[in-house]
């Protein structure tokens, strides 16, 4: 029985094209489209917007609470600020369900096209493309690839909108409560940035070698399963007992690496932002002694 070809994971010829095609699959759901990114844009501004009313609330609330004791009229100039939040909390969280909502129908009917035309396409293939393509490779773009980009569309979309704007809104709060601290996270951010390149590389590699090898394993069962007749005749089921032992070890090897690398991606990004977050606040306490910044500019900082 003929081996499976091994398919390389192929990158867009032209990846301009790739991407415009995709923009214009979400762009048929206008509506939906339009909703998300208004909900992402109140959420994320709601947000950032809080921690402008946290320096306040310290300074004005807390701070006299600890000296004074805590007494209720603390609370009489702080009254409209705390409904300020509260409003903006509101808006927050309606915002967020809208978003969710919007998502999830704008990634079910993209997905939904996108399945309906590469179903159209795939039937109109000629024959030879049957004949040199194994049909497993062929079901991975079905399952695998729709997958991947559900993924992205139903989070990656959103997530890269609302972090763009946190990013911005979050600078700018920052570099107004202390441009000293903010060079510091600035630094900080760098450097995981560059950590995360270097990791991501790497996990990107052993993806890609587990989505071939994906392929590669289901076109072999796909076809064998379809020719048992012909390998009970000519006796070769230890052969394709062998040759499948093979091809699944390469996934399971290429699956390790792919996650092992991915695993270790996040702890560490967790890791440097606590002992970012350590170092800011010890930098920040030492600027709130010498009176450069107060302790609800630290906490705001810090949020």
């Amino acid at each position: 029985m003929p081996r499976p070809k091994k398919f390389a994971t192929e990158k867009p010829k032209n990846t301009k094209a790739t991407v415009k095609r995709l923009i214009q699959y979400i762009g048929k759901q206008k509506k939906l489209l339009v909703g998300m990114i208004i909900f992402v844009i109140l959420s994320s501004v709601a947000m950032v917007a809080v921690s402008v009313f946290i320096q306040p609330i310290v300074d004005k609330l807390l701070i006299p609470a600890v000296g004074k004791g805590f007494s209720f009229e603390l609370f009489k100039p702080m009254k409209k600020s705390f409904i300020i939040m509260a409003s903006i909390f509101t808006v927050a969280l309606v915002a967020s369900y809208g978003k969710a909502k919007c998502s999830v129908y704008l990634t079910q009917r993209t997905l939904n096209t996108l399945r309906r035309d590469l179903f159209n396409s795939v039937s109109d293939f000629p024959i030879s493309f049957f004949d040199s393509v194994p049909n497993g490779e062929i079901m991975s773009r079905f399952t695998n690839d729709v997958e991947s980009l559900r993924a992205f569309l139903s989070q990656g979309l959103s997530q890269l909108i609302s972090s763009a704007i946190t990013i911005v809104g979050s600078f700018c709060i920052m570099l107004y409560y202390s441009p000293l601290l903010t060079v510091l996270v600035v630094v900080m951010v760098l450097f995981m940035i560059f950590i995360v390149t270097k990791l991501g590389k790497k996990s990107s590699f052993y993806f890609k070698k587990q989505q071939q090898n994906i392929g590669v394993v289901n076109g072999f069962i796909e076809e064998t399963i379809e020719g048992q007749k012909v390998v009970k005749v000519f006796n070769h089921e230890e052969k394709i007992k062998e040759h499948f032992g093979e091809i699944n070890e390469n996934l399971r090897k290429a699956s390790t690496g792919a996650n092992t690398f991915a695993s270790i991606l996040f702890p560490l990004m967790g890791n440097l932002s606590h002992i970012n977050y350590a170092i800011t606040a010890a930098l920040g306490g030492v600027l709130a002694i010498k009176g450069a910044l107060t302790a609800g500019g630290i906490v705001a900082f810090l949020t």
